[in-house]
């Protein structure tokens, strides 16, 4: 982060665009804590061979600003998504009873 903000040079390639450098740096400037996380995250559990790193964290801090907050919740939607799918294939301990003896527990009554 600090080659960027300390740069001299008049733009940066991200996303294979030119960005000028003054808009990478004011957006590097407005990294929290969250984005920088995120941007971690998001390297440690990439599955690409990354030829220029320098270049790739570039990209990814700069993307992390704007797409952080909407990954989290997606990840958070898709894990609600999956432990609802999981509960309602989870047979109940009643069904597993009489599955296993034949007989429903209310006719034991």
């Amino acid at each position: 982060m600090l080659d960027v903000l300390m740069s001299q040079r008049e733009s940066f390639r991200i996303n294979g665009e030119e960005i000028p450098a003054y808009d990478v740096k004011m957006r590097f400037m407005k990294l929290k804590k969250e984005h920088i996380s995120y941007a971690v995250y998001c390297l440690d559990h990439n599955t690409t061979n990354v030829v220029n790193m320098r270049n790739y964290m570039i990209t990814t801090l700069y993307n992390a600003f704007g797409t952080h907050e909407q990954f989290w919740k997606s990840r958070i939607r898709h894990d609600e998504y999956v432990e609802k799918e999981k509960s309602s294939q989870k047979k109940s301990y009643a069904e597993e009873f009489e599955e296993m003896y034949g007989i429903a527990l209310d006719d034991l009554k």
